[in-house]
């Protein structure tokens, strides 16, 4: 049903001869047929009002923590914010969090924050690996303290600065190789739906001001609509 040529995208790049490349293709897809390939339409999240928790027993040396916010869609006008608010907070080892947990405080080993690149609307995750024998509600603490901060009092351009050059540094590494532009092409065709909006992204990005990561923050970081997983060690877990 699904793997039909009317339900996929090709992306070829680098230094090809259109006529030959195209007679490739129909020479290798041209007879497969169509499917009919159903509408999908996504149900609607009913809303959340307050927050769901879950504490687990698994045999871990340390505890480990993640936290699920609802988080955008990949083609609305608030993801470019968002991704820059979390490199600004888990974006390297002078973060706000990891420079402060790991660091400073020295309550963690490891942790991060990503955002789903869905064209659905999906989750802010983050995830922290504890050092052994500190304790999750420390951890949980300061996490929250940073999030408020940072809807509280924002970024300031210079600081919004150095993450936009971290992350306009990464997506031109990502467009130097013929597999790096094919990729980035066909993901923006997949879930943008329209590959020329690659060439749009970068420029988000950098349009992007202090205001608005606050704006994001505040909007999602709700903990009334959030998602918390404890894992804690076992009795007699080995170390």
């Amino acid at each position: 049903t699904y793997y039909a040529p009317n339900n996929a995208t090709l992306v070829i790049a680098g230094d090809v001869n259109e006529a030959e490349t195209l007679a490739l293709i129909q020479k290798h897809y041209g007879k497969i047929p169509r499917a009919r390939v159903p509408r999908f339409t996504p149900g609607t999240e009913p809303p959340q009002r307050s927050e769901r928790s879950l504490e687990l027993q698994r045999p871990t040396p340390a505890a480990k923590l993640a936290l699920a916010y609802r988080g955008p869609s990949f083609r609305d006008r608030d993801y470019p914010a968002l991704a820059l608010a979390s490199e600004v907070l888990f974006g390297g080892r002078s973060s706000r969090l990891f420079a402060r947990m790991v660091r400073d405080e020295e309550i963690a080993t490891d942790l991060h924050g990503s955002l789903a690149p869905f064209a659905d609307e999906g989750l802010y995750e983050i995830w922290v690996s504890l050092r052994p024998g500190r304790e999750l509600p420390d951890a949980l603490s300061l996490i929250e303290q940073e999030l408020a901060r940072l809807c509280k009092r924002g970024v300031t351009q210079a600081e919004l600065q150095k993450v936009k050059n971290r992350m306009e540094l990464g997506f031109l590494q990502g467009m130097e190789t013929a597999a790096g532009k094919a990729e980035q092409l066909g993901f923006f065709e997949i879930v943008y739906g329209d590959a020329a909006a690659l060439f749009a992204r970068l420029e988000a990005l950098r349009a992007v001001q202090p205001a608005d990561v606050q704006r994001v923050a505040k909007k999602y970081f709700d903990a009334r609509r959030r998602t918390r997983i404890a894992v804690l060690p076992q009795a007699g877990a080995a170390a």
